[in-house]
């Protein structure tokens, strides 16, 4: 598997993480992280809001397991994007959960349009085999 493959794909995502073990049957299969488009929209934009959240920014760092590949505020100041390669979907919930005052978010995974639209020719080439 190339790299942008390895970067954007979830090869398990179970509660063995959870347990701490690994099922007999996957022992041999490798975690790796997946890639989420990560947006958000304020909801609170007072200037009270908005001093606490910038605040708490500069004290904030990602946790552990959450690498940002990208991290941008929109021009007109009504949200933003990321975008996050994370090892785990607790470790996402770890990223976003000190910011739920003030923002919501959407959040997608996302892969490479190489794999994505070999994906999308997997699914045409099913339908077309059913008569």
């Amino acid at each position: 598997m190339g790299h942008s493959a390895d970067v954007a794909a979830c090869v398990l995502m179970d509660d063995r993480r959870i347990r701490g073990r690994r099922p007999a049957h996957r022992r041999h299969e490798r975690l790796v992280a997946m890639l989420f488009h990560v947006s958000w929209d304020f909801v609170d934009a007072s200037e009270e809001g908005t001093a606490r959240s910038l605040k708490v920014l500069a004290g904030w760092q990602p946790p552990a397991g959450a690498d940002f590949k990208g991290f941008f505020g929109r021009a007109d100041g009504s949200g933003g994007v990321a975008l996050i390669e994370a090892d785990s979907v607790a470790t996402l919930s770890r990223t976003t959960a000190p910011w739920t005052p003030w923002l919501r978010f959407t959040i997608t995974p996302i892969l490479p349009i190489e794999e994505s639209s070999a994906i999308a020719g997997e699914g045409v080439a099913f339908r077309a085999s059913i008569a």
